[in-house]
């Protein structure tokens, strides 16, 4: 019998190319349901807080008891106790905050950011906004009436509780009226002070009394300060914050009362200097931000084309912070009108302007 050749089984060589993908590794496990409703009860919770927790700050307890058609009605009233027909005024309604913009008269602050910032070091949050809602208020109604290419208009200034704070007439520079001397338009300010304000003039000084003449008539400004400081521990009085009063004598009117808080000017100036120091630390402080915040984003970017990151579900986690971002602001917006919800019936903040025309 002859040996037959057995045939040896063929060797097929694999290329890399041919060679079994490995599985993927998994690099990403979904949320159990138990995780997902932590989450959600954890949002749903920090929307509550962010509506119903509002942080310290000043203004931030104001009340506001009328409403923009309230306080017009309001201000009519008094027009026509003046013999003055609103109907024959255009008018806007303007809620304005008196700490962070114009008078309702002459375009001036009545409380800047550095005033509240000495307020605030000085005697404290809480006793600040007592202030404001008590002494100097921060927050107040202001009914325009006007006429169309007219200089001469009226400013009827209303508290937040609908009470009469002040009456401002604006009259055109060559308008008539009378020339009365310092003396006697300061005695004219005393009584309307005695009479409508009921303040004892005992407590106040003379700071300060201007007088300026117009074309056909003289205009008088005249300030007191209450003797008394703001700051029960103050060492000097001098040297600390003052309640001051305002007054304008236009011709034989007393108009433009107005109250404000004068802090001493060596305090301020301090506070107005941009040194050399803090004009480099202010600007190192946004390097380290910016850097702070490029950062990450850097990172992320160059390991997005990484495996770990192609199984991330993007998709979802996109509607998350889409549906997060859009909580956030209306929580904000809810809570900063929760105190104008009741008054005037829109979600206004502190700082928003209601303009009504006709």
């Amino acid at each position: 019998m002859l040996n037959r050749a057995v045939a040896e089984p063929a060797i097929v060589e694999r290329t890399p190319t041919e060679s079994a993908a490995p599985a993927r590794a998994k690099t990403y496990d979904a949320l159990t349901p138990g995780a997902l409703g932590f989450l959600l009860a954890a949002g749903i919770l920090g929307i509550i807080l962010l509506v119903k927790v509002k942080p310290a700050e000043i203004g931030g307890l104001f009340k506001y008891e009328i409403s923009v058609r309230q306080a017009q009605r309001i201000a009519n009233d008094f027009m026509r106790q003046r013999k003055i027909d609103p109907a024959s005024y255009r008018h806007a309604t303007v809620l304005v905050n008196h700490c962070v913009t114009p008078n309702s008269c002459d375009n001036r602050a009545l409380v800047d950011g550095i005033t509240n910032e000495y307020l605030r070091r000085k005697i404290g949050l809480d006793e600040t906004n007592r202030i404001h809602r008590e002494k100097v208020p921060g927050v107040l109604w202001r009914v325009r009436y006007f006429r169309d290419s007219e200089k001469e208009e009226y400013s009827v200034i209303l508290r937040p509780d609908g009470t009469l704070h002040a009456l401002c007439h604006t009259l055109a520079e060559d308008a008539p009226g009378a020339s009365l001397g310092k003396e006697e338009a300061q005695a004219r300010a005393e009584v309307y002070l005695r009479n409508e304000k009921h303040l004892d003039l005992s407590q106040w000084k003379l700071v300060e009394g201007k007088s300026d003449k117009r074309p056909k008539r003289v205009d008088h400004t005249i300030t007191w300060e209450k003797k008394k400081s703001l700051e029960p521990a103050a060492k000097s009085e001098a040297d600390a914050a003052h309640e001051r009063i305002e007054l304008q004598v236009n011709g034989d009117e007393v108009s433009g009362y107005r109250t404000f808080i004068q802090i001493p000017e060596e305090w301020r100036r301090k506070q107005g200097e941009e040194t050399l120091s803090r004009t480099l630390y202010k600007i190192g402080m946004i390097v380290f931000y910016v850097a702070l915040g490029f950062t990450p984003l850097v990172i992320f970017l160059k390991n997005l084309r990484s495996p770990a990151a192609a199984s991330i579900p993007w998709r979802q986690m996109a509607l998350w912070s889409v549906w997060a971002l859009a909580c956030g602001p209306c929580g904000r917006l809810r809570g900063s009108s929760q105190s104008f919800l009741s008054a005037t019936g829109f979600p206004l903040s502190w700082r928003s302007t209601i303009r009504q025309s006709r």
